[in-house]
């Protein structure tokens, strides 16, 4: 008779004596997070019976086309009335004479998922909403006139009292983290010694990206209704508002001689360097005995200057017909439909507000289009943030993945991730299993010894993916003149001689007279501002300044990693056979050390292979060489 129990999505699943479920603990400790793997099940091969084929929707039928092998189930797993496994996943592997399923656990679904999707910092939203009003994440880029936390004193290559440009903003690494959890719907659990860290380092925004999110929220679309000959004499569209008359970019206005019934014709922007982007579904009937073929829309500047003497109708988008339909004779409708089509830049003639206009070429004269009906969309943004607006923040990020970040974050301190039951990552140093020995797990009494005298049931001196040299770098970038990078070593002449263990996503940072130089700033020989893209940085602060101090591999190496170079120098990794039961495996922590009299040695659980004998295989990583 069986002493376990296997539910799938709520139902007891049938088990024979065949059915064997052995599972695999596994430690994150000497892993990074693009090799971070789950605790497992061996093949679980279950009995083909009724229940069973019902509960996995009878997918051993190919006529059935079941979906269920291509999703994840939940599944909770009891051993001798212990819930041994309370929130797993369970797949579908393959069906044969027997049903062949898999588990996964203490895994992180929100965080599996960003790690698969390879989902950007920049992917995250630009905004909250709150009471249905949204609010995009942003700072006020001006001359504060002096440096703070949010505009730290950075070398970025300009001259003082430039009055085109001022210190980036920053963020710091905890913000951006909180930012992460929100986007995944997870938490990050560092150690309390760690989040000054946090708090103390930031990363510049370099770029000047407009928000495209904020600017799809204030878009604007109108209603066509007619056209009418302008000054320019073009045959110019006019519309009404569909509810939403401006917004944060710009607003419709009645631009040169309007037309009765309070339409508007064309649109002014609220921002100077604007580069729109139109978009459109409507049709216009058109009396003419040719079909109009090469009819289009024409998007263009309507400007003035100071004294009116001087008008600018310059063509800033063209955009050909769908379609043109006969209706009957002498009659055509024309069809345009198109969708994010971005202009050139508004004029902004002898710094006049840019305004725009749309019109209809090649399609007769205004009184040979009976009707028009349909919609523009006006999607207006900046083509880059400029002294004295926003700065947007989450386009400005650098353009890495979460995970990438997170890792670089991760190995910058001295952590590794370690999963909880809940929705959480927890990161612990080595340094918190050595403080640990105090309430280690005696696991003397519980070893099955393989031999007669203490020897263990297998020994080995190395640890997996680890050379003798073993390097951390900071990510390559012409500008930067030092060398920051540093490694761990291995005394073992048998294995690889160097390897990259980290490379982080951002360069490192030259500093001169107490600053961290980021040269996106210089000058051509006429004296004009250059703008130069550089690889993403990393800084901490220094007060109000930004500095690359301590911030080198080989000082990180020192301060976060002291205790882990002394215990892989020269590993020793032993595996064991111990008793465990069901409830010590349920409650199993990884940063708590196990001792063994038998060697007069603490360890570090690598792994845990557990059948139901209650007899357990165990690596274990010596912590006293």
């Amino acid at each position: 008779m069986r002493n376990d129990m296997l539910f799938i999505d709520g139902k007891l699943v049938d088990l024979d004596d065949n059915t064997k479920i052995t599972l695999n603990f596994k430690s994150n400790i000497f892993t990074d997070l693009s090799k971070i793997v789950s605790n497992n099940s061996y093949t679980i091969k279950l009995p083909k019976t009724i229940r069973n084929q019902r509960i996995i929707s009878h997918a051993e039928l190919p006529s059935a086309d079941s979906g269920y092998p291509r999703k994840y189930h939940d599944a909770r797993y009891f051993r001798n009335g212990v819930e041994v496994i309370p929130t797993a996943k369970a797949v579908l592997i393959s069906i044969s004479d027997k049903i062949e399923i898999a588990m996964t656990w203490g895994n992180i679904t929100a965080l599996s998922s960003m790690l698969e999707s390879g989902k950007s910092l920049r992917d995250m939203d630009a905004g909250e909403y709150v009471g249905g009003i949204y609010y995009p994440k942003y700072i006020e880029w001006k001359d504060w006139g002096e440096n703070d936390r949010v505009y730290p004193k950075v070398d970025y290559g300009f001259r003082n009292g430039d009055s085109m440009v001022w210190y980036h903003p920053v963020q710091s690494v905890k913000q951006i983290m909180e930012y992460i959890e929100e986007d995944n719907g997870i938490s990050f659990i560092f150690p309390k010694d760690k989040e000054a860290l946090l708090e103390n380092m930031f990363v510049p925004l370099l770029e000047k990206n407009p928000s495209e999110e904020y600017a799809e929220i204030e878009a604007i679309t109108v209603d066509l209704k007619g056209v009418a000959e302008d000054r320019a004499g073009k045959t110019n569209i006019y519309f009404n508002d569909m509810g939403n008359v401006g917004s944060f970019y710009g607003n419709l206005a009645v631009i040169g001689n309007g037309v009765s019934g309070g339409y508007y014709n064309g649109y002014r922007s609220k921002v100077i360097n604007a580069v729109p982007k139109i978009s459109g579904n409507f049709k216009v009937k058109v009396n003419t005995n040719v079909a109009p073929l090469s009819a289009t829309l024409e998007v263009y500047n309507y400007n003035f200057n100071e004294v009116g003497s001087e008008l600018d109708t310059s063509t800033v988008l063209t955009i050909p017909l769908l379609n043109v339909n006969f209706i009957s004779d002498g009659v055509y409708e024309v069809l345009f439909q198109f969708e994010n089509r971005q202009t050139e830049m508004l004029s902004t003639l002898h710094s006049s507000i840019p305004h725009l206009k749309f019109a209809l070429q090649n399609i007769g004269k205004p009184s040979d289009v009976v009707s028009i009906s349909g919609t523009l969309k006006i999607t207006n943004i900046e083509q880059e943030i400029l002294l004295g607006g926003r700065y947007w923040i989450i386009p400005n990020l650098p353009d890495i993945k979460q995970s990438d970040f997170i890792k670089a974050i991760s190995a910058i301190i001295g952590t590794f991730p370690l999963f909880t039951e809940s929705n959480g990552l927890v990161f612990v140093s080595f340094d918190t299993i050595m403080s640990n020995k105090a309430k280690a797990l005696d696991w003397t009494r519980r070893l099955v010894a393989t031999y007669k005298d203490n020897k263990p049931n297998a020994i080995a001196y190395s640890l997996d993916d680890f050379s003798q040299k073993n390097f951390y770098r900071w990510k390559e970038d012409d500008t930067v003149v030092g060398k920051y990078d540093g490694y761990l070593f291995v005394e073992n002449e048998t294995i690889e001689s160097e390897r990259d263990v980290v490379e982080l996503p951002f360069a490192a940072s030259d500093q001169f007279s107490d600053v961290a130089k980021i040269p996106i700033y210089s000058y051509d020989e006429e004296g004009n501002l250059e703008y130069n893209s550089v690889e993403p940085r990393l800084l901490a602060y220094n007060g109000v300044k930004g500095v690359f101090t301590g911030l080198d591999w080989n000082t990180l190496l020192s301060m976060y990693y002291q205790t882990y170079q002394s215990i892989i120098r020269r590993p020793i990794v032993i595996t064991e056979k111990i008793e465990i039961n069901d409830i010590e495996l349920r409650d199993l922590d990884m940063t708590v050390p196990i001792y063994l009299a038998q060697y007069g040695r603490y360890y570090a659980i690598i792994s845990i292979k557990a059948e139901d004998t209650g007899i357990c295989e165990c690596k274990l990583l010596q912590l006293e060489v």
